[in-house]
């Protein structure tokens, strides 16, 4: 971050013509910084685009004390930019609350999550894979189900904020109780990947597979051959804020029923009817949602993954209803 906030300034002399606006995308703090006397060096109108609450996201965690020197750092740099920031847009819902507390006025902060373009999402399922490594998950999926009555899929990090271990725990509970019609896919990279496989092999969990990173083009043609979408959070107050999770708004663009290990204030797979909440660090809940959904009839299941894309189209669709509200605030 460092660096990058060093290489952005250095060259930044580059930059033609003379911007009117710059917004800087936070988290990166040094970055911001670097782009706010930017602003100041072109008398540029200055956005802050908040993303993620840095340090208050590692501090209630737990990862950190909040009198880590280097949170102390983050602190200071965080309150020097909101006190210089013009305007701040945020993605997360409640993120308001958090700056009032902070002496910022309601009326500076916009919230405008990010969305998804849905008929480019469309689109890319009709697309061939762009490797052998995303034909072969293809390939896996197809022949899963002729043998499953339902292919479970988890596209995303594998670390400590996205909490895999508890979906790859769910499908042991279902293989104890002989449920082995449901197959379990995991796409992504992270440092907790290597424990997760070797908790699969040591377990014998043939009902689970987890495969390197694909590229993004192609997830809408992998999650076309699920029908489960699935994601687990840790639990932590700092979702008191809100969450914005690009995975739900895939599995929701796919139309698939969603199981959701979570507890967010703002959360889509509740408020639009789209699949099924479990309390977080939950795998028996998980284990029961899953088997639930599998009992369902097609027409029930299908209604669920119609519900999901209906709510994304009215309410997170890019070219519909994001673009507008970002340029009222950029005007």
């Amino acid at each position: 971050m460092l660096y990058f906030a060093y290489a952005f300034y250095k060259t930044s002399k580059a930059i033609k013509p003379k911007p009117d606006v710059i917004i800087a995308s936070y988290p990166s703090p040094f970055a911001a910084l670097a782009a706010y006397f930017l602003a100041k060096q072109y008398k540029a109108k200055f956005i802050l685009e908040i993303r993620d609450l840095w340090p208050r996201n590692w501090i209630e965690r737990g990862a950190y004390s909040r009198y880590h020197p280097f949170i102390i750092i983050l602190s200071m740099l965080e309150k020097y930019l909101y006190s210089r920031t013009r305007y701040f847009v945020t993605v997360l819902p409640y993120v308001s609350e958090y700056l009032s507390e902070r002496g910022i006025k309601p009326q500076k902060v916009s919230w405008i999550p990010n969305g998804i373009h849905l008929e480019e999402f469309k689109a890319a399922v009709q697309q061939a894979p762009s490797n052998e490594h995303v034909a072969s998950i293809l390939k896996d999926l197809r022949e899963a189900k002729q043998r499953a009555d339902m292919n479970v899929i988890y596209v995303g990090g594998i670390g400590v904020g996205n909490r895999v271990d508890y979906i790859v725990k769910a499908a042991h509970r279902l293989k104890e109780r002989k449920e082995h019609h449901i197959a379990f896919f995991i796409i992504g990279e992270g440092h907790s990947k290597e424990s997760l496989e070797k908790y699969v092999a040591v377990n014998g969990l043939d009902n689970v597979k987890i495969y390197s990173a694909i590229p993004r083009n192609d997830v809408p043609r992998v999650l076309n051959g699920s029908d489960v979408g699935i994601l687990c959070l840790n639990d932590n107050p700092i979702y008191r804020y809100g969450v914005n999770l690009h995975k739900i708004y895939d599995y929701m663009a796919a139309a698939l029923p969603i199981v959701f290990s979570a507890k967010v204030r703002n959360n889509l797979v509740e408020s639009s009817g789209a699949g099924i909440t479990v309390p977080p660090a939950s795998p028996e809940g998980i284990a029961a949602a899953l088997i639930k959904i599998r009992d369902m009839s097609d027409r029930e299941r299908n209604e669920m993954g119609k519900r999901g894309r209906g709510y994304l189209s009215e309410n997170f669709d890019i070219n519909v209803n994001l673009i507008d509200r970002y340029m009222e605030i950029i005007q």
